[in-house]
């Protein structure tokens, strides 16, 4: 599977309560519950996310999950093909890894050049060739010791440049040659080197000559060959040896295209100048003596990529810039081919652009990268452009991660490469519904904003609360909103709240629904963390107050358990994690001193399990999860001890199983991306879920039988 990876904790705070009585045992060993896995291994379903899934709920309705996100998409891998419609082509066997160049067999079917790559269960380094079916070609694997970053096809023999020394057993510096069919190593192998001991060298772009008997070479390196060569030169395509064509580029080439007519070479990339001229990011040399051109467009940033027009004007160039050719032009512009001013078309990209296609009969270009707007329209890392209004086309194909390769497939199909994760990205802004099945549904409420934090159903289901900070179709920030399970309206609840709201926890008669986060004030009021309103919304006199960020809170009988960053609550000092008297509002004598903060509790009746940043709690030592009594707030034996932070946790509704998510990779010793623990016995079930990214919330269906994962970039269900 390829899911974002692992990156830092994001707090949480979805709850759980339930009434099971248990004692676990200590357990220092990997050892396991003796049963059958409760769950599969591989997720039936995996969505991503361009934020992070902080907060889920599983209703009747459905599955609510809420955070930071704008865009969810099926995944897709690192390899797509896209019609012209926008609609993307089944994935057969997905590619995991990035993909920084492509270059055609001749037969349909693709070479792809980047790092590691995964693809069918099979790991491959550098270099891939796909079938015309999209299937891996397993027979064909060239061992290459590292990235490949250019490519080019010259009938049989295929052009390799990278970062890589070595072909199997045999050297090659940053250039080899392949054959096509069978990946055989041949034996051309100019030698591309620093200038000095402790400089880097490497290839990142090549092209061919209109005759084929020339590759171009450009990078950063010091040497070609046995030349001094400075990061742009020439090779015979047959024997390796150097041209005498010298240019000079002081910095990296990172683009290279044949002018047209043949008579000159377009240079972009990260450089100040070129034959001893004043060359920023762009540069024209003459193809007989290495000369730079009095072409000049002045770029003020770094150019990705350059495809002239067939006549040879204009020059599309793509890149990370904000004025070229004398003008205010962001990511692309086109360049007239005399003196390399601006034309007047102008699609204004909201953000850097990676690659460009120029499409048959020249009326469009496509675009990918990062970038969040053509003009005044959005578009996600993707899109098509009039060449000659500069608007974007309805193409719009939403990409969540950067587009780094834009190739023709075939008539009306684009092949498109980079290092996101899914094509055909559907926007839903911080909150999303899929049914119990995982399958996402069409409701998308206008949401915008910081972030959704909590979500929680009214114990008759008939209001589900969603806490944060966002807005709801206007520009007024909101921390409380409600949705009507039957018509799925959502509508602004209760006073106003001076800032976010992580927890929210309606009481068992529906009367009363209490709230916890960062905020200080409501209705104007001072309620530091903590508040409650009544059913109207109104706010109550309930007012505990607490120092630090409050992010879980669960109600049980009388009590209120409360889990946070906070130092003091309640009236008392309680570091972590609390309990306050429903009534007053007051700490009870409760105190488990945590040393760290508190993410997620679980409550079963005598037993408080709780899981965060702590590595001393209940009196003893106690890293990250644990479980306390109820009673005195003393650790108990169980001890399983993640290797990093724990997010969320929750006991499933039939009683049998605890969940832990979070940072971690290793838990009670064993590895796991998510750890499950028996409540009979206190071990480590059979299940070990494919879910290697940073976990930050989850939630049971009804009846057990399937657990929600969310985290950065991905919402993984598992049944």
């Amino acid at each position: 599977m390829h899911y974002g990876r692992r990156r830092r904790r994001v707090n949480n705070r979805v709850a759980s309560g339930l009434t099971l009585g248990i004692a676990l045992l200590a357990c220092s060993a990997p050892e396991t519950a003796a049963a059958p896995a409760t769950h599969a291994a591989e997720p039936q379903r995996v969505w991503v996310t361009d934020g992070t899934i902080g907060a889920i709920t599983a209703t009747p309705q459905g599955v609510f999950a809420g955070g930071d996100f704008d865009l969810i998409g099926p995944e897709t891998g690192t390899w797509a093909h896209v019609s012209g419609s926008g609609g993307v082509a089944p994935i057969r066997t997905p590619v995991e890894g990035t993909v920084d160049a492509a270059a055609s067999d001749g037969r349909g079917g693709w070479y792809l050049a980047g790092q590691n790559f995964y693809v069918g269960g099979l790991a491959r380094r550098g270099l891939i060739h796909l079938r015309s079916s999209g299937r891996l070609d397993k027979r064909w694997r060239p061992h290459v010791n590292g990235s490949v970053s250019a490519l080019a096809r010259v009938r049989s023999t295929l052009y390799v440049g990278g970062r890589f020394t070595k072909f199997g057993r045999k050297k090659r510096l940053r250039l080899a040659a392949i054959d096509v069919e069978s990946g055989a190593l041949k034996r051309w192998a100019p030698r591309v080197a620093p200038g000095k001991k402790d400089e880097e060298a490497y290839v990142s772009a090549l092209a061919v000559a209109r005759d084929r008997k020339t590759i171009y070479v450009g990078g950063s390196f010091g040497r070609l060959g046995r030349k001094r060569r400075a990061d742009l030169g020439a090779v015979d395509a047959v024997s390796g040896s150097v041209r005498r064509w010298r240019p000079r580029v002081a910095g990296e080439v990172d683009a290279l295209a044949l002018d047209p007519r043949g008579r000159r070479i377009y240079t972009g990339g990260e450089f100040e100048k070129a034959g001893g001229l004043r060359r920023s990011g762009l540069a024209a040399f003459d193809l007989r003596k290495g000369d730079v051109t009095r072409w000049n467009p002045d770029c003020d940033g770094s150019v990705s990529q350059i495809v002239p027009a067939p006549s040879g004007s204009p020059v599309y160039v793509a890149g990370s810039f904000a004025s070229i050719g004398q003008r205010s032009r962001r990511g692309v512009a086109a360049l007239d081919r005399g003196r390399g001013a601006a034309t007047p078309w102008d699609p204004n990209v909201g953000g850097s652009v990676e690659t460009l296609l120029l499409a048959p009969g020249h009326h469009t270009v496509y675009i990918g990268g990062e970038f969040d707007s053509v003009g005044d329209v959005d578009r996600s890392n993707l899109a098509a452009i009039d060449t000659r209004t500069g608007v974007a086309g309805s193409w719009s194909p939403q990409t969540i991660g950067i587009v780094g390769v834009l190739v023709r497939i075939r008539r009306g199909v684009i092949g498109v490469g980079g290092s996101f994760s899914s094509v055909g990205a559907v926007r839903r802004a911080r909150l999303a519904l899929f049914d119990l099945d995982g399958r996402l549904s069409s409701w998308a409420p206008p949401l915008g904003g910081a972030a959704v934090r909590a979500i929680a159903a009214s114990p008759d289901g008939g209001r589900i609360y969603v806490g944060g900070r966002f807005t709801l179709g206007d520009r007024t920030a909101r921390s409380l909103a409600v949705i009507d399970p039957g018509t799925l309206t959502m509508s602004a609840w209760g006073p106003p709240i001076n800032s976010g709201l992580w927890a929210v926890a309606p009481s068992p008669d529906g009367q009363t629904v209490y709230v916890g986060g960062a905020f200080t004030s409501s209705s104007g009021k001072v309620r530091r963390r903590l508040a409650a309103f009544d059913a109207n919304g109104a706010l109550t006199g309930w007012n505990p107050g607490a120092n630090g960020l409050v992010n879980h809170l669960i109600l049980s009988g009388d009590q209120m358990w409360v889990a946070g960053a906070f130092g003091s609550i309640g009236g008392a000092p309680r570091k972590g994690v609390a309990s306050l008297d429903v009534a007053t509002g007051l700490a009870t004598g409760w105190d488990a001193g945590a040393d760290d903060s508190v993410h997620a509790l679980a409550v079963v009746n005598d037993s408080v399990f709780v899981g965060g940043e702590f590595e001393s709690i209940g009196g003893r030592s106690r890293k990250y999860l644990a479980e306390l009594d109820a009673g005195d707030g003393s650790a108990t034996r169980w001890d399983p001890s993640p290797d990093d932070y724990v997010n969320d946790l929750q006991v499933s509704p039939d009683g049998k199983t605890l969940v832990v998510v979070g940072d971690f990779e290793k838990i009670n010793g064993a590895f796991r991306d998510i750890g499950e623990f028996d409540l009979a016995s206190g071990l480590l079930t059979p299940w070990r879920p494919d879910a290697p990214f940073f976990a930050s919330a989850l939630a049971f269906s009804p009846d057990s039988s399937t657990v929600y994962v969310g985290g950065e970039g991905v919402l993984g269900v598992f049944r």
